[in-house]
């Protein structure tokens, strides 16, 4: 069973494995490939999650600094096949689609002729799918359905917009809420980063800064108002405070909480204000 809070993430891998779905499907070798590619990707990351869950970071990560994760293979190998032993092996059937992924990414091949077939493409997307089943991110009787990027050569813009905005500020309203602190510096980050300085600014009203660049230090500010500190690198600290008042700080959750209450209370308003409803 999942944990609660990585249910956004696995909603991304869902919708990620949609689109892969739809244009694995298409007729040209440059577009299916991505298809492949998609599957692979979301494959190592269910690998990566379910290592985060079963609290044992180190079989995801190559030192306890978290910049790199490990290989394909180790991440397979070492984490699906260790906790669910009934997945298919990898050297008796992963190996060869990442091996042609691995192609794809790297060399030049795909540039001069079809280097994955359409039917492996579909097919490798069918098995990521089971295996999401098989470790309890996708229910029994759940399917993912191919998401149609494109109709009839074109798609409406606004809307798919609108929508990706929507999910990723309510992912930041239910973080920022959340009472479970573990990993919240790395959540907060990639959900800053998801959602871009841009949209940042103009739904929160709100500059996004990064303060000292390779030392993890980040703010969300509006002058004389509130800052949001966000250290996600060695410090570890993340803290709320209003202008000529008080601090939130998040690794003394008891205190001041009705200054964290009124900060959300601002994003929820704000989000409202921009017509994104994330309640």
């Amino acid at each position: 069973m999942f944990v609660e809070d990585n249910k956004h993430r696995i909603d991304t891998l869902k919708r990620m494995l949609a689109i892969g779905k739809f244009i694995a499907k298409n007729e040209m070798s440059e577009v299916y490939e991505l298809g492949h590619y998609i599957a692979d990707n979301v494959l190592s990351k269910i690998c990566m999650l379910i290592g985060i869950e079963k609290k044992r970071e180190d079989l995801v990560y190559t030192n306890d600094k978290k910049y790199r994760t490990r290989d394909f293979r180790e991440l397979y190998k070492g984490i699906l096949e260790f906790f669910y032993p009934k997945v298919p092996k990898y050297n008796e059937f992963v190996k060869k689609y990442h091996r042609d992924r691995s192609k794809y990414q790297h060399g030049l091949e795909h540039l001069d002729l079809k280097t994955i077939k359409k039917p492996l493409a579909i097919e490798y997307i069918k098995f990521v799918e089971k295996i999401m089943k098989q470790v309890g991110y996708l229910g029994k009787s759940e399917v993912i359905n191919p998401i149609t990027i494109i109709s009839s050569h074109t798609y409406n813009v606004g809307d798919y917009q609108k929508n990706y905005l929507e999910e990723k500020f309510k992912n930041l309203y239910n973080r920022l809420a959340s009472d479970d602190l573990e990993h919240i510096h790395i959540d907060i980050k990639t959900i800053f980063d998801e959602i871009g300085e841009k949209n940042l600014q103009k739904v929160l009203k709100m500059d996004y800064r990064r303060l000292r660049p390779g030392y993890g230090d980040s703010m969300l500010i509006e002058y004389q108002k509130w800052n949001l500190i966000l250290n996600h690198a060695y410090r570890k600290s993340l803290y709320i405070s209003k202008h000529n008042d008080r601090t939130y700080h998040y690794s003394e959750p008891d205190k001041n909480l009705d200054i964290l209450k009124e900060f959300l209370e601002m994003i929820k308003e704000r989000c409202k204000d921009a017509g994104l409803n994330i309640m």
